[in-house]
């Protein structure tokens, strides 16, 4: 019985150890470089994903002015982004949803 206590906790002790592995050092300028790469990134993904939004909804819209006839007006599609829209941005102030 003694042996088995001790098997045990020799196993579960030592399962327990903190890891030794050392980073090498990497430059701050490097660093920086590679954050702004993956923002870019991110805002390049995040473009592709609102334009296939975007012409998912054309679609629709064109669809149903059948439906609509007595309230149909021209107007111009235009899209303006900046950096201050994205979650995370500092000084994000994104507007709410508008009903038009």
């Amino acid at each position: 019985m003694r042996w088995i206590i001790l098997v045990g906790s020799t196993v579960f002790g030592s399962a327990c150890v903190a890891t030794t592995t050392q980073l090498a050092p990497i430059a701050p300028e490097a660093v920086e470089a590679e954050e702004t790469r993956q923002r870019e990134l991110v805002v390049s993904e995040l473009n592709l994903a609102q334009q296939r939004l975007d012409d998912l909804a054309f679609g629709l819209l064109a669809s149903a002015t059948p439906l609509c006839q007595d309230d149909l007006a021209p107007r111009i599609g235009l899209s303006f982004n900046t950096v201050s829209e994205y979650d995370g941005a500092p000084g994000r102030t994104r507007p709410g949803p508008r009903c038009t």
